[in-house]
């Protein structure tokens, strides 16, 4: 007997405003979302997308609402947040690392 194949979920575009918004926080007196619930669904419905700008130990603000459980100040340092909880991966900290020989090689030619 055939099985009856179920409709893919429609995947929603986000407009800039939302995208920005999952990226950097709500900004002004409103929001491009409709209400707080659909910017959460739009998350976590676009999250992998909105992950993959952001250089290692960096998230955006979507992640540290939803994700982290907490709201995150960007003051804050983010690598050391996310480091107290084991959340950097392996290719994260490497290139972390890489990043910070980088700057010490240039710090040490500038003084020279």
């Amino acid at each position: 007997m055939p099985r009856s194949r179920r409709k893919a979920k429609s995947r929603r575009e986000l407009t800039e405003g939302q995208y920005f918004e999952l990226l950097i926080g709500p900004g002004g007196p409103g929001s491009a979302f409709d209400s707080p619930f659909l910017r959460r669904a739009a998350w976590y419905e676009h999250k992998e997308e909105l992950m993959e700008g952001d250089g290692p130990g960096q998230r955006p603000w979507g992640y540290w609402e939803y994700e982290f459980g907490q709201h995150f100040e960007k003051s804050d340092d983010e690598v050391k947040a996310l480091r107290r909880r084991g959340l950097l991966s392996a290719s994260e900290e490497a290139q972390l690392l890489a990043i910070k020989e980088l700057r010490k090689s240039k710090d040490r030619g500038a003084e020279s």
